[in-house]
């Protein structure tokens, strides 16, 4: 972390900048996380600020990159606040909030550690007074590997319950499961890689998640976690080297909107038929990954189950397909007829399929047009509003 260079507020704003995952390969994506940590109080000016009349500094990101890194896309501002300070009315950041920008690794690049170069100018201000602006350095790195080398990781996959990431199972023989310091249900607040500062995973996508935890084999990742049933005040840290592991789920982002959805090879529940994604061609597909072990995906389906019901002209219309990743056909039978859900078509797919998919973790919800291509992919989707709009506009 590094505090702002002004030694009457050394307090007020810690600033620090980290890349996810740390560890890649060419022809990757990451992700570059700025962090701001207010002081109760106090604030940050916001990018729109600059239109504003007197000393207030509007909050300026910018970067140099290496040779090699490029921007694929831009600034993810977060949300600001309004407040009434000493500069009058305005909109501004407070508390803690990260800015992030996703980067593109050349598929040329060779081997080794890159170093971006990332200078952040901001003015604090309170009710009654702003600190000077003050600009940093801040110089995050990212290791190179080479494209056949393993991405590793802990063998925690995680979920998401609404609020927060928890560990939704833990792989037989994986470094969690040896290690016994960390439990299904455990909230995970932060991860650190290696010697890099801990970034916060508040307000990051399971996917961003998920690339944090994973990285080089033999490397280290520091978890910042808190047992299942307590409160923040029991949270700690454990180390953990990340190792080889049998994944189930795909190391990387979901398949983006506009591209064609594999065919994916289904089983029907509890029939055991074969199927295939294209038997559906015509028809908007919604595909809800899941599976009996994950506790977040338990009030997805009992959503998704309703839909029917609710959505009546979406009948011959729209296919609603409740997706089963777990290792065995049987156990997702069992679990589908004892909870009662038989409102959706229910299928098993296999590991290749999950990967095909992109699928890094569950729920994950992908929505598909008549024609087969990815409409949505997310592990959050509003179903009803994006089929009635897909619907509408078929009219």
């Amino acid at each position: 972390m590094v505090p702002i260079d002004n030694p009457s507020r050394e307090n007020v704003v810690v600033v620090a900048a980290a890349i996810f995952p740390q560890t890649a390969r060419p022809g990757d994506a990451v992700t570059l996380a700025v962090r701001f940590r207010t002081a109760i109080g106090w604030h940050v000016s916001t990018v729109e600020s600059a239109d504003q009349t007197g000393p207030a500094e509007p909050t300026r990101l910018d970067m140099k990159l290496p040779a090699g890194v490029s921007p694929d896309g831009d600034w993810v501002l977060p949300q600001p606040d309004t407040c009434v300070d000493a500069m009058g009315r305005r909109r501004v950041y407070t508390d803690d909030v990260t800015f992030r920008r996703r980067l593109k690794i050349d598929h040329r690049q060779s081997m080794g550690t890159l170093v971006l170069q990332c200078t952040v100018s901001y003015q604090a201000c309170n009710d009654t007074v702003c600190t000077r602006p003050v600009p940093l350095e801040l110089r995050p790195t990212l290791d190179v590997i080479d494209r056949g080398a393993e991405i590793a990781g802990i063998g925690a996959a995680l979920g998401n319950d609404g609020e927060h990431l928890v560990v939704a199972k833990i792989l037989p023989d994986s470094p969690a499961a040896v290690s016994k310091a960390i439990n299904v249900g455990d909230r995970i607040l932060a991860v650190g890689d290696e010697n890099e500062p801990p970034v916060d995973l508040a307000g990051l996508k399971l996917a961003e998640a998920v690339n944090l935890i994973r990285g080089a084999k033999g490397s280290t990742v520091r978890l910042t976690l808190v047992p299942a049933g307590k409160d923040d005040s029991q949270a700690r840290v454990i180390s953990l080297v990340r190792g080889e592991l049998k994944l189930k789920f795909f190391a990387g982002d979901l398949l983006e909107p506009g591209s064609k959805a594999p065919n994916l090879e289904m089983i029907a529940l509890p029939a055991k038929t074969r199927e295939k994604l294209s038997d559906y061609a015509g028809k908007i597909v919604v595909l809800e990954f899941w599976a009996t072990w994950c506790r977040p995906c338990q009030d997805v389906m009992a959503k998704f189950q309703t839909y029917p019901g609710k959505y009546p002209e979406w009948r011959d219309k729209v296919a609603l397909i409740a997706v089963s990743i777990d290792d065995e056909q049987d156990p997702a039978i069992e679990h589908l007829q004892a909870k009662g859900w038989d409102q959706t078509h229910n299928v098993w797919v296999a590991t290749d399929a999950v990967k095909d998919f992109h699928v890094n973790g569950v729920p994950t919800i992908y929505i598909i047009d008549p024609q087969g291509n990815v409409v949505d992919a997310d592990h959050g989707v509003d179903i009803p509003e994006m089929v009635n709009r897909l619907l509408q506009n078929k009219k």
